[in-house]
């Protein structure tokens, strides 16, 4: 039988503090999902993984929910004007645009009909 680290019947305790479950959270987007790859680094199976992923996805969450720092809010007009006279400086097409998000990699899904795919 095997026991774990506190002598009691089962298999071994596993425990994440706050930093490898925010590396795990952190990882996990990365990785778009697949936490094959988290098993390896984190020595854990799908199922105890699985498990520490939800709990600090929620974690996170309420953490960031009240972090002053961490929410997103519309700047104020004087910056507004600021970002727009930045981006049409750089990007004259883009005139009045005040918001654009450079090097953003999300995965979307893709239509089967390439005459609707390409009308997107």
């Amino acid at each position: 039988m095997v026991h774990n680290q506190d002598g009691n019947r089962g298999g071994w305790s596993c425990s994440l503090n706050a930093t490898p479950c925010l590396g795990l959270v952190l990882g996990c987007t990365c990785t778009k999902g697949s936490l094959f790859s988290l098993q390896m680094v984190f020595g854990a199976t799908h199922s105890v993984l699985s498990l520490f992923l939800r709990d600090s996805v929620k974690l996170l969450y309420k953490v960031l929910k009240e972090e002053p720092s961490a929410r997103v809010e519309i700047p104020f007009e004087e910056e507004i004007r600021e970002y727009q006279e930045v981006i049409s400086s750089k990007f004259p097409v883009l005139d009045g645009t005040w918001c654009v998000v450079d090097g953003l990699n999300i995965p979307i899904q893709r239509s089967g009909n390439e005459e609707i795919q390409n009308a997107f």
